[in-house]
């Protein structure tokens, strides 16, 4: 080990002796909860393209669930009905679809387990598909109705063909564009909504309607 300042020495030789204990912390799943968990994830991304408000029966109804989009977060169930309910209006389904890549499922104790995915959402913006990338991660939890998510957290970004398009001004800012802006562009804070829209509004060629 090189030589390293105090502080910082203390933090290696603390996290040289956590590494076990976080790697006895990864226990392998039993396959049929591992299929459970796999098979809950993809009716989860089914139902988000079609039913958005069927994804509710994937969540534990908890005090403890947590949703987190971007700089957005729910806690509790009460929330988490809200937040989707939200979505839809802003969004019907048909707006926009997900699609995922492989799914990594881990097992973290018996009772436990953390699924982590990347993914691709497609927009329909102005008659045309624009595509954002990101990323998903699912903490599931056993429960007596079986598999439940217990928290998620979903970080995307767009692409750069989206962001020259935007930064262009070039046609006009749809609901998909604001929303868009909303959840993922700007992290969902009012000022930098307000000021990410007048930007839009400014470009050249870019109008609202």
């Amino acid at each position: 080990m090189p030589n390293l300042p105090p502080i910082l020495a203390c933090a290696a030789a603390l996290m040289l002796a956590l590494a076990p204990a976080a790697a006895a912390a990864q226990t392998p799943l039993y396959p049929k909860d591992e299929d459970a968990i796999h098979q809950s994830v993809l009716l989860l991304i089914d139902q988000t393209n079609n039913d958005p408000m069927a994804t509710l029966a994937a969540y534990a109804q908890s005090d403890r669930v947590t949703s987190v989009n971007g700089e957005t977060i729910a806690t509790g169930w009460d929330a988490l009905v809200n937040q989707t309910r939200a979505q839809v209006r802003a969004q019907p389904p048909g707006a926009f679809t997900v699609q995922p890549g492989k799914l990594d499922i881990v097992g973290m104790g018996p009772d436990h387990a953390l699924v982590v995915a990347p993914l691709t959402m497609f927009h329909r913006v102005n008659g045309s598909v624009v595509s954002v990338s990101g990323s998903m991660t699912l903490a599931y939890e056993r429960t007596d109705g079986g598999w439940k998510i217990i928290h998620e957290h979903y970080s995307e970004g767009l692409d750069e063909q989206t962001r020259m398009r935007l930064s262009q001004g070039a046609g006009r800012v749809t609901g998909a564009d604001l929303l868009r802006l909303l959840l993922i562009g700007v992290g969902g804070t009012p000022t930098r909504l307000l000021n990410a829209m007048t930007e839009m509004l400014a470009s050249r060629g870019c109008t609202a309607r």
